[in-house]
């Protein structure tokens, strides 16, 4: 493909867009053929999306303009959550505590293991600013 074919197809304004739709559409065909749990739809997609923004050489800035109205949808793809889990709400409310261990549990979890990887990266902590004075 000729470089001029290949900066105006990274360069149009619904290639973004493409990208995004056709990496879930990758993902999910791979999560459904495999059956593997690890290579959940979202997370597949999304490191196909970095991975072509890499190869590309196209920034953040430009993708996530270009991909605003699919950010736009999200809103209201969240809230149609609310009607599933009304459906079972009272599921809901027998798992109540072990959803709250888990939650608990789990934030803990990722905040510890953030420190322990900062600081066997190097870090040192944040100095509180009224410190200084």
């Amino acid at each position: 493909m000729s470089r001029v074919v290949w900066l105006s197809l990274i360069n149009h304004p619904l290639f973004p867009i493409a990208l995004t739709l056709a990496a879930f559409q990758v993902a999910g065909w791979l999560y459904r053929r495999s059956g593997l749990l690890v290579l959940q739809p979202v997370l597949v997609s999304m490191l196909l999306v970095v991975g072509t923004l890499l190869l590309c050489w196209v920034d953040y800035g430009t993708y996530r303009a270009g991909a605003e109205p699919i950010a736009l949808l999200l809103g209201p793809a969240t809230v149609a959550l609310a009607v599933p889990l009304q459906h079972n709400i009272r599921r809901i409310r027998q798992l109540c505590w072990p959803i709250m261990i888990t939650l608990w549990v789990g934030g803990a979890l990722s905040m510890g293991h953030t420190m322990a990887i900062g600081l066997l990266l190097g870090w040192a902590g944040v100095e509180h600013p009224a410190a200084r004075a």
